[in-house]
């Protein structure tokens, strides 16, 4: 018989495995609200957070973060109510539109959180790649938003983040 805790190791053995398998490079990340996390960036730097949360032994969350500079937020901060509510609007279309949660849409806007949920009896190689890619793509739409406000090129910082 396989225990919670051996159960939670099992599958992060296997998430750190198949993100290895894919060429990310995964470090561990240690956050209170979670038995394991992982962070893992794919080749073009980009970085994503798995976890599994103390809380639900059967759910493991992939997500990634976008933080915007200075910059960014005194461009957002200067624009039109409407003009800002129609950018905050067109950022979560998208984001509903790829089938992704996110979180940390507010004004200022400092960090959005793109998250799936994958649960154990769903965890395979193939679904977890998948929403892990999901996820990754979720935060360079993001970027690509925020690029096009800016009318130039961009610098965001990513960090592993939970929400």
């Amino acid at each position: 018989m396989v225990t919670g805790s051996q159960q939670s190791q099992q599958n992060q053995r296997k998430v750190q495995g198949w993100l290895m398998d894919e060429g990310w490079q995964v470090g561990e990340h240690h956050e209170d609200k979670l038995l394991w996390a992982l962070t893992a960036g794919d080749q073009g730097g980009r970085k994503i957070t798995v976890g599994q949360p103390r809380d639900r032994a059967d759910m493991i969350i992939i997500q990634a973060g976008v933080h915007t500079d200075d910059g960014i937020r005194r461009k957002i901060a200067g624009m039109g109510k409407q003009e800002r509510n129609q950018f905050y609007f067109d950022l979560q279309y998208a984001l509903l539109q790829m089938g992704v949660e996110y979180a940390g849409i507010g004004d200022p806007f400092e960090r959005l959180v793109a998250l799936q949920r994958i649960y154990s009896e769903a965890l395979n190689r193939d679904v977890f790649i998948q929403r892990a890619i999901l996820v990754r793509n979720a935060q360079v739409m993001i970027f690509l938003k925020i690029a096009a406000l800016m009318n130039e090129g961009v610098e965001m910082t990513q960090s592993p983040v939970w929400v």
